[in-house]
């Protein structure tokens, strides 16, 4: 089967370019063709002001309060050391600026998957309305795997809210990365879906050995892997360092990256402790079984981290950025918590095989 995968735009995330990388590894081993929809943006704040006429005047046609939702700067280029990873390792159409029926054709799609990385939540997404499939044909098999709102509260307008129901009705099969994503979709899409694993989890630890450096032995540094750095983040973060007695090294993401996929990876895979406020890297800490800890901006979506790590008895490693407390170094059961993931694998899976049958 042909399958196209749409996703966040493949720009300057490590975590982004990692699910898609995983889930193209999965469905491969799967026997399917794969190829990612490689999306590029075009905005300005031109369109976007062009944008807001055109929905006032709408508002004023129809008497109602209009709901104007602030501007976000799309990013519109990969970062160089991004481009390496995305270039060699990931299948992609050629560029498009708009997702349409043409990709689909032009490609022989048999289906389409949308997800993982927050690909439903509104502020992330001002083409939301591709994340749910809208240009894909009748025809053609439409399907969410592990789609991540990100958050455990209703962010669309009531316009958005009728408009994705619609299109979310269409869909094949749905799955939601979040175990609180299933009962958004059930009050406010009006559909089913099944709590499942991050694709960067499904594909297990074993993908990503061929990225990783030769040198695998842990080394004495506490890798701190931030994306938004405050004084209090950079003070726990040392307070902690100095009780293991390791050398610090912080390191962000977007247009701050300056490690490439595979050193950022091979970092984590080193490390003696990870800290860090990003959801993939508290993913990559648990499969390559790292000393970690998590800190949760509430903003940018707690309720992934909880998702992902109470059902592995890891709920304690989870830092508030607002309350940070002492930690508490008890070792992890790694058993324990490899036999949870490959439950879930195993269920994640199903799904993803039913879903293409």
């Amino acid at each position: 089967m042909k399958i196209g995968i749409v996703t966040q735009p493949l720009y300057n995330n490590y975590g982004g370019l990692l699910q898609n990388y995983a889930l193209q590894q999965v469905l491969k081993r799967l026997g399917h063709e794969v190829k990612t929809i490689d999306f590029v943006g075009r905005t300005s704040f031109t369109r976007y002001l062009l944008s807001i006429c055109k929905q006032l005047l709408i508002a004023i046609l129809k008497r109602r309060r209009p709901q104007i939702r602030p501007y976000v700067a799309i990013p519109t280029f990969r970062n160089p050391i991004m481009a390496d990873f995305v270039n060699n390792h990931i299948d992609r159409t050629r560029i498009v600026h708009s997702y349409n029926k043409k990709i689909v054709s032009e490609e022989h799609f048999d289906a389409v998957i949308t997800g993982s990385d927050q690909v439903w939540r509104p502020i992330y997404n001002s083409y939301i309305e591709d994340m749910f499939l809208k240009f894909v044909p009748d025809g053609i098999k439409k399907i969410a795997y592990a789609a991540s709102f990100g958050v455990d509260t209703w962010e669309y307008n009531a316009e958005l809210t009728k408009r994705c129901a619609k299109l979310a009705k269409r869909l094949d099969a749905i799955s939601v990365r979040e175990a609180t994503g299933v009962e958004l979709c059930r009050t406010y899409l009006g559909v089913n879906a099944q709590h499942v694993l991050d694709p960067t989890i499904l594909a297990e630890a074993e993908a990503y050995k061929p990225l990783l450096n030769e040198n695998t032995e842990e080394q004495d540094y506490l890798f701190a892997y931030i994306l938004n750095i405050t004084p209090e983040k950079q003070a726990y973060i040392e307070s902690m360092a100095k009780n293991k007695g390791l050398n610090v090294i912080i390191k962000s993401a977007d247009k701050n990256a300056t490690l490439s996929v595979e050193e950022w990876l091979s970092m984590i895979a080193n490390a003696s402790m990870v800290v860090t406020d990003s959801f993939h890297g508290t993913v990559f800490s648990i499969l390559f079984h790292r000393n970690f800890y998590s800190i949760v901006n509430a903003e940018r979506g707690g309720t992934r981290f909880k998702s992902l790590l109470s059902p592995l008895g890891l709920d304690y490693r989870l830092v508030d950025d607002k309350q940070f407390k002492e930690f508490k170094d008890t070792l992890i059961d790694w058993q324990y918590v490899d036999a949870q993931l490959e439950r879930q694998r195993t269920e994640s899976l199903n799904f993803l095989i039913n879903a293409l049958i």
